[in-house]
């Protein structure tokens, strides 16, 4: 027999009644599968919480209706029907999967917490928050597919060590640790303007880095071992954060541009052998490169970029770096290099082509014809910007929508990927 619910302000009082009468209101409506269902009057929801017998299959209603005393006439009875928009309580049940309805927006921190039976879970479309913790420990837990604009809480599915594959189209943001400790994961999703720190910490089998151009939060990729990453491209005002490659030991080169470069960003990186640094890099945190066994750094940047920390006397390098890798600088400007901290202190200082075109070598090409610039051997699709000798954007749009579109006339510098050269429209 189904039990029906009285409010929640009443409910003090329903328990009292329930010791004098079998026929008292109790506050939860209990389904068949182990699921109780807690009922709000005033937004006519309900929130699906997990009970002791919760096992196996689950699957959670989208309405409950439950009959109750006509107010005007207590001889008779009315329905009330509630939509179930929030799941909690299930943590630790025996559950392998669980059917979660498309009425569910929340699911609350530690909802399917240690769950280590869970194998599947389907979230559905219209969820726009998973709380802190929700599938932690979920050791069972393979794949997972998360609606765009979810807010995802910090340790969402951390130590879920049997999950290979994350997907979304698109997350609002992602708490710290969110990931941590899934070992299996080799599939990851990009990082969204608002992300914690260390979400993919320790995902030993993540080779690919979610793509982002917001920054790297702190951690956010530590101790990926398996991770294989060659370029890195920030918007300007992001920033690769603290330790956010640390320990990442597949790394053999590196290419960044348009970030600073955080404190211990690369520490530990055993294989990293090379690192670049585009024009737009102008500072790089103390141990960025501790314990790399770095030799070669190129820096394109005309202004050294800050490597040293005069108050704690902490260089981007180690003192090994200076006597084993050969810097490449600017030829113009290799004189302010050996002249400023810590860059002069390498042995071995040589110079790149002049100018603003020293480029690497599999650099994308420009060409600038009757108003409009070009840029071949990429890809149409991929972005390129313009923007004016004081450096004020011009145009950001793909390669091919760029050669379409026709620029004031006068001097501009062109950037795509490691290439930023100088075009005259």
């Amino acid at each position: 027999m189904r039990k029906t619910i009285i409010s929640k302000a009443a409910a003090a009082a329903a328990l009292l009644m329930a010791l004098a009468s079998p026929m008292a209101h109790a506050d939860s409506f209990e389904e068949k599968d182990g699921v109780s269902y807690f009922l709000s009057d005033s937004t006519r929801t309900a929130e699906a919480v997990g009970t002791t017998r919760a096992s196996g299959h689950v699957s959670i209603a989208s309405t409950v209706s439950v009959e109750v005393p006509d107010p005007q006439d207590p001889q008779k009875k009315i329905t009330k029907t509630y939509t179930v928009t929030r799941v909690s309580g299930f943590g630790g049940k025996g559950i392998s999967s669980v059917s979660i309805p498309g009425t569910v927006t929340h699911i609350s921190r530690y909802a399917f917490q240690s769950c280590t039976e869970l194998k599947s879970v389907s979230l559905p479309a219209a969820l726009s928050e998973l709380g802190s913790s929700a599938f932690s420990g979920c050791t069972s837990l393979g794949q997972v597919s998360i609606p765009a604009g979810c807010i995802v809480g910090s340790y969402a599915f951390s130590g879920c060590t049997s999950l290979t594959a994350a997907t979304s189209v698109g997350v609002d943001s992602i708490g710290s640790s969110a990931f941590m400790g899934c070992i299996s994961l080799t599939q990851g999703i990009n990082l969204p303007r608002k992300s914690g720190a260390g979400i993919y910490s320790q995902c030993t089998s993540l080779k690919q880095k979610p793509i982002t151009e917001h920054g790297i939060p702190d951690r956010t990729f530590e101790g990926c071992t398996s991770l294989q990453v060659s370029e890195i491209r920030m918007l300007d005002g992001a920033k690769i954060g603290a330790g956010a490659f640390s320990g990442c030991k597949a790394i053999t080169e590196i290419y960044i541009d348009g970030a600073p470069v955080g404190v211990g960003a690369f520490d530990a990186c055993t294989s990293l052998a090379k690192v670049e640094l585009g024009e737009r890099v102008s500072r790089v945190g103390e141990a960025a490169f501790y314990r790399c066994p770095l030799k070669t750094v190129v820096c394109y940047a005309s202004v050294p970029p800050v490597a040293y920390n005069e108050g704690l006397a902490a260089s981007a390098f180690s003192s090994l770096h200076y006597s084993s890798a050969t810097l490449y600088v600017p030829a113009n400007w290799m004189s302010v290099y050996a002249a400023t901290q810590p860059w002069k202190n390498f042995f071995s200082i040589k110079a790149l082509t002049a100018g603003v075109d020293a480029t690497r070598a599999d650099s994308p090409k420009v060409v600038a014809r009757k108003g409009r610039v070009m840029v071949t051997g990429v890809g149409t699709a991929e972005m390129v910007e313009v923007l004016d000798m004081s450096g004020r954007l011009v145009a950001r749009a793909t390669a091919a929508a760029l050669s379409r579109r026709t620029l004031p006339a006068g001097p501009h510098l062109v950037r795509c990927r490691s290439l930023t050269a100088k075009v005259v429209l």
